[in-house]
């Protein structure tokens, strides 16, 4: 797709606003969405002479008196480009007039969708897993009302596991807004202009020219962010490879300490050594697995996080450049593609041999024990790995069909 605009050296910039509407419990998820705001600005708006502005109650809203504090709100936030629902298992406090502020808010975009003022309606739901304890059945059914009255007004929302879901589905979802956006202000030949503003970035925004560069030549920045996401899928990949090491060994340590205990109380082994010392070399082999994997997991999310929106930051600044063609953008991500086939056959292998040692341990209280927790963090990688696969399956999504359009 061609720009909308005329590329570098834009004399105007057209200022878009995008309102961020959640119940209050969704503060990562509107700082999560206002941070792609602002890589969009750098990675295409200089380029494209365009600005989003993330609006929210926090930033945009000051302290005042009216017949309700939500009116107070809405006076104040009263017009904007773009609406970004979010929403997990919370609905929200009674405004007096709706069940909760974002019910209101979205009630009151639907109607500027409707009259031509807000051009684009979006929303989020969150299926993250939240302890049963911390869960209010009541506003959780709240939840699951408005989820149907928000598809029945013609919205096509979204569902996310995790925030790395959300980031790709709101950044595919913020593509989409401005260029529509964009697209209709031309045909209207209305355009509201802005000044440019500085916009943070990753650790290259420290570098004068480079960020310059960065923000002017499409060419520079999809590059940078190519090879920022190979570096950490490479990254993921080691970690991912490194876990299947370990997941092997611990599953060979505990078979043969299950054999051992076994033939002890079987009255084939009269001497308990072997036995005692194969179940405290297992304790020690999953010990040592939780420990490390539950730090590992942590440098596993981030790199594939980092690694799968990178590479769809540079899809999007390839897609919407004059000068480079799309091809170039399957072509970058093709090694994402070919990454899920692998996360699937590491998932069946581990998951299996899992369930096969679960059902060996029958002697032992500490390795029966052991080996359930140990099943059960194995169940919880297997959990990670279908995120995973379902993320890069979005972002195949938006390459195949959105840059296409």
């Amino acid at each position: 797709m061609a720009g909308v605009h005329g590329g570098a050296g834009v004399s105007k910039i057209e200022l878009i606003k995008v309102f961020i509407s959640s119940p209050g419990d969704m503060s990562q998820e509107r700082e999560l969405v206002a941070s792609i705001c602002m890589q969009t600005n750098q990675d295409i708006g200089v380029y494209e002479g365009f600005r989003l502005e993330p609006v929210r109650w926090e930033t945009h809203t000051a302290s005042d008196i009216g017949e309700r504090s939500q009116e107070v709100i809405n006076g104040q936030i009263s017009s904007y480009d773009v609406y970004i629902g979010l929403m997990g298992t919370y609905f929200g406090s009674d405004t007096g007039k709706f069940q909760s502020g974002t019910e209101e808010e979205f009630e009151q975009a639907i109607k500027m969708n409707e009259s031509g003022i807000a051009n684009v309606v979006q929303f989020y739901f969150s299926n993250q897993k939240v302890a049963i304890e911390k869960i209010d059945v009541a506003q959780l059914e709240r939840v699951k009302g408005f989820k149907k009255r928000v598809g029945i007004s013609g919205v096509y929302y979204k569902s996310f596991e995790d925030l790395t879901q959300l980031e790709v589905q709101c950044r595919n979802g913020i593509f989409y807004a401005f260029r529509k956006v964009l697209t209709r202000r031309k045909e209207q030949d209305s355009s509201v202009p802005s000044p440019t503003s500085a916009v943070s970035l990753r650790p290259y925004e420290t570098l004068k020219h480079l960020k310059k560069a960065f923000s002017e030549d499409p060419q520079v920045s999809s590059h940078i962010l190519s090879v920022e996401a190979t570096k950490n899928l490479a990254i993921f990949t080691r970690s991912i490879g490194e876990t299947n090491s370990r997941v092997s060994k611990i599953t060979k340590s505990l078979l043969a300490a299950a054999k051992d205990l076994g033939e002890v109380s079987s009255g084939k082994r009269t001497n308990a050594t072997k036995a005692v010392k194969s179940l405290s070399r297992c304790m020690d082999s999953i010990e040592d697995f939780i420990y490390w994997f539950s730090r590992e997991v942590e440098v596993m999310d981030r790199s594939f996080t980092v690694a799968m929106n990178s590479f769809q930051r540079a899809a999007q600044i390839i897609t919407t450049s004059k000068e480079m063609d799309d091809e170039a953008v399957k072509s970058a991500i093709r090694q994402s593609f070919d990454l899920k086939a692998r996360l699937d056959e590491l998932k069946i292998s581990v998951v299996n041999s899992a369930e096969g040692f679960l059902s060996a341990l029958t002697h032992g209280d500490r390795l029966i024990g052991a080996g359930r927790a140990y099943h059960a963090i194995v169940l919880d990688f297997s959990d990670f790995l279908d995120r995973a696969m379902d993320t890069i399956d979005q972002i195949k999504d938006f390459v195949e069909h959105d840059v296409d359009a």
